[in-house]
């Protein structure tokens, strides 16, 4: 056999394994073998703790977003980590903004936190889809690693109370989205 033809059949399964178990991957439709998956009635990060380290988060117009509101307010806090180039994040982003535009405001909050991406992008995705909620900057990944975020979509609901009710990886219907809320109220 050739050397060229050997080569290639060792590296394309090295090329897949890394591609598939890569945390942050570009290719986010695999799903990824992570500490999550589909999580309910979590002890896992509480809100007041992440309130503590995320002073620097801001939304897209350089608003600080202060998490402990949220609990104060005791509302249901959706956090829904995605990116602009992430299809199945394209493909959840209407479904987000149906729930959004349905949803009572006085129980639930929802936030699309994007990480190292152009401010540029960011505002075309939000014009595109025509996202009201506001868009999250976690530039210092400071959301993504406490809540241990490794594909895109991920999304986190909080209780009321602070803590971690659901964390879904992949994209979300507005069904689906309101009756995690409806988990996360009870």
């Amino acid at each position: 056999m050739n050397n060229k033809f050997l080569f290639t059949l060792l590296l394309l399964p090295a090329f897949f394994l890394v591609l598939i178990f890569t945390p942050g991957c570009f290719c986010s439709c695999i799903p990824k073998i992570g500490p999550f998956g589909n999580l309910s009635n979590s002890d896992n990060t509480d809100l007041d703790k992440v309130a503590e380290k995320a002073l620097e988060v801001k939304d897209l117009e350089g608003n600080v977003i202060d998490f402990q509101k949220y609990q104060d307010d005791a509302k249901v806090l959706i956090l829904s980590f995605g990116a602009t180039w992430c299809s199945p994040c394209n493909t959840e982003a209407p479904e987000l903004q149906k729930y959004y535009e349905s949803a009572k405001k006085s129980e639930v909050e929802l936030l699309w936190i994007y990480t190292n991406e152009k401010t540029s992008a960011v505002k075309n995705f939000r014009d595109k889809y025509g996202l009201t909620f506001p868009l999250v900057n976690d530039k210092n990944g400071i959301l993504n690693s406490d809540y241990r975020i490794n594909a895109f979509p991920t999304t986190v609901f909080i209780k009321p109370n602070g803590k971690v009710s659901t964390i879904k990886i992949g994209p979300l219907t507005e069904d689906e989205i309101a009756v995690k809320v409806a988990e996360a109220m009870r």
